[in-house]
């Protein structure tokens, strides 16, 4: 009995005890508001949420700044102090791969950006608590310190901000030091994405693959083909670059990011299906969306050779033997192109999005990550304007290159290949600037001929080169301190004034010159070779084909050549004459006149086989009693 006695008074102690506890909860309640690790007076709950909705405001604004400009808000010095790293928006977008220099932040350092960005602005939000201030004073114990993690799924912020909240007696209510959020934005989900994206394209050149086929499937971009015709084909480079870049604007956004989320492929667009659809991941993102678009803000850069100024033409080719004159024509063009895409991965669901860009390269229609070639590592920081950029002496960093021009088809019997050519124009253009940087001068009693200047800094820029009787020549250059370049031109004696005339075959012998009738007309083709290579060649119709003006003839200046010479009488689609002989105008004669006629031999419309045959035979042999005359 006396256990007994003494286990109830144990049970009824343990029933006292939780009676007081839960007393003591109760009324703490009554006078508190409880919220994560802190516990304050229910008056202060608003100052509490106040805070809490300010922290969650400038979380979220940093957090699109930082998606706006490729995970970073502080840019490092080599991609703030060069406007070539970067896509200008009013924000700079960086590229995430720059020549060589991979730029992709970590998370780490997303995460220090962040929290340095709340602490330097969330002052700006709190404004010492001004919707409060009637009621209390705020006084402020420490720094602001923040804390950014960026989970799977989420994004968590806790910050750090001690002060004491005192009522307008002076009497101290409480101490309020920590806040916290947190957001549900998948950014770490968005960053895997687009790491894998960069590195990816880094490795496979899926854009340029991409550019690639878009130039060699398009029939208005010519690449290389053939066509049985005597008229030559020719195309305007401002046209192909124009074509080009809507073929970019357009397909490039059908490029789709396997394993994330996409609008599905069509059944009738087996194309897009199977060379538009990425594989970038091995993990799956249904929630992520990737985009891909040509960015309209960077210039787009093409180089196509060989070119004619603005023109693209194509070389005519003929038969061999008895199908000599079976017209063809045929050509071959290599382009360099460079653009600029921005890639843009979301979040959808939480609107949230990752900005980043990169280049897309082509070099000789192959992909390219290093045609911009190896650049200096020093970066430098222009002015957006023609003039700052240009200037000799500036602050923005200008390196001293020479320029030596040569002449490239110098007389071949004096055994040299180039010789110096003086007073040429040279200009260096970077993306919208172009500089006048001055003109070669002999050096060394005419040993060479030589520029030197100091050149603005610019990744692939292009160095041209001008002087009267010249073809333009240009190469594409990063400015190096003291680079040197050899730049060579081809002395051109260009005719823009030419005819064809006739002399009908009767009987084996060839009649007086006459001018061509109504409905005939001649091509001409001449071409310079050396070593059974090509070195030089031209062509032109008669009468004219382009806008009515005749296509000029530039030959070869400054020495004696000797070329191939061929010319085809047409008579609608029939053949009716030609001629076909070597002829070496000597330089002399050649470099007084600015007109030339050429002679063909007429056989008329063919009535038999065997009188087409016996012509082709003896062409040459018709040739060699009339040569071209200049005047």
């Amino acid at each position: 009995m006396k256990k007994r006695g003494q286990i109830t008074i144990f049970i009824i102690l343990g029933i006292l005890l939780l009676i007081a506890i839960a007393l003591i909860v109760i009324f703490r309640r009554e006078i508190t508001v409880f919220q994560p690790e802190r516990v304050l007076p229910p008056e202060l709950a608003p100052v509490a949420s106040y805070g809490d909705n300010c922290l969650e405001a400038v979380v979220m604004d940093g957090l699109h700044l930082m998606g706006a400009q490729g995970g970073y808000i502080y840019f490092p010095s080599e991609i703030e102090n060069n406007p070539l790293s970067y896509i200008d928006t009013g924000l700079k977008i960086p590229y995430w791969q720059y020549i060589t220099d991979n730029r992709i932040p970590s998370l780490g350092l997303m995460e220090a950006h962040l929290s340095r960005y709340i602490e330097e602005h969330i002052n700006d939000c709190l404004e010492g608590f001004e919707p409060f201030q009637d009621q209390y004073d705020f006084i402020q114990k420490g720094a602001v310190e923040a804390e950014t993690t960026i989970g799977d799924v989420n994004v968590v912020v806790e910050m750090e901000y001690p002060f004491e909240v005192v009522n307008k007696e002076g009497t101290k209510i409480t101490d309020l030091d920590s806040f916290k959020v947190i957001l549900p934005v998948k950014l770490k989900r968005v960053y895997e994405v687009a790491k894998q994206i960069m590195e990816t394209e880094s490795e496979d050149n899926k854009l340029e693959k991409v550019t690639i086929d878009l130039i060699s499937l398009d029939p208005e971009i010519p690449i290389s083909g053939f066509e049985l015709s005597c008229s030559q084909k020719i195309w305007q480079v401002n046209e192909v670059e124009s074509k080009l870049k809507t073929l970019l604007r357009t397909n490039l956004p059908l490029i789709r990011v396997d394993k994330t989320s996409y609008a599905a492929v069509p059944d009738d667009q087996p194309y897009i299906l199977n060379h538009f659809v990425w594989d970038v991941t091995e993990s799956t993102y249904r929630d992520i969306k990737a985009s891909i678009q040509f960015n309209e803000i960077n210039p787009l850069m093409m180089a196509v050779t060989p070119r004619d100024g603005n023109l693209l033409k194509s070389g005519m080719q003929q038969g061999q033997d008895i199908a000599s004159f079976v017209c063809m024509q045929m050509w071959k063009f290599t382009y360099d192109v460079q653009y600029t895409v921005v890639v843009a991965v979301e979040d959808v669901e939480n609107n949230f999005a990752l900005n980043f860009g990169f280049n897309v390269q082509v070099k000789d229609n192959r992909p390219s990550r290093d045609i911009l070639g190896a650049a200096t590592q020093t970066f430098v920081q222009y002015d957006a304007t023609a003039e700052a950029y240009c200037a000799e002496e500036n602050k923005y960093g200008n390196y001293n290159m020479k320029i030596y021009t040569y002449d490239n088809v110098s007389d071949p019997t004096l055994g040299e290949s180039s010789f110096p050519i003086h007073n040429v124009d040279i200009t260096f253009t970077c993306l919208k600037f172009k500089c006048e940087m001055g003109k070669t001068k002999f050096e060394q009693g005419g040993a060479i001929s030589v520029l030197e200047a100091r050149f603005p800094y610019c990744v692939n820029g292009i160095l041209r080169a001008n002087k009267e009787g010249y073809q333009e020549t240009f190469e594409f250059v990063t400015t190096v301190p003291g680079k040197e370049v050899s730049l060579y031109l081809k002395p051109l004696h260009i005719i823009d004034k030419y005819s064809v005339v006739k002399h009908e075959l009767v009987n084996g012998v060839l009649s007086a010159a006459q001018p061509l009738a109504e409905g005939e007309s001649a091509f001409i083709t001449i071409k310079y070779v050396e070593n059974e290579t090509i070195k030089h060649s031209t062509s032109g119709a008669y009468p004219a084909i382009l806008d009515g003006e005749l296509q000029p003839i530039e030959l070869l200046a400054e020495a004696d050549f000797t070329y191939d010479l061929e010319v085809y009488l047409m008579d609608d689609e029939d053949l009716i004459g030609g001629f076909n002989s070597a002829w070496t105008p000597l330089w002399t004669d050649l470099g007084g006149s600015d007109e030339i006629v050429f002679h063909v031999v007429e056989v008329g419309a063919p009535v038999s086989e065997q009188q087409t045959l016996s012509f082709l035979n003896n062409i040459k042999t018709y040739s060699s009693q009339i040569i071209p005359e200049l005047k």
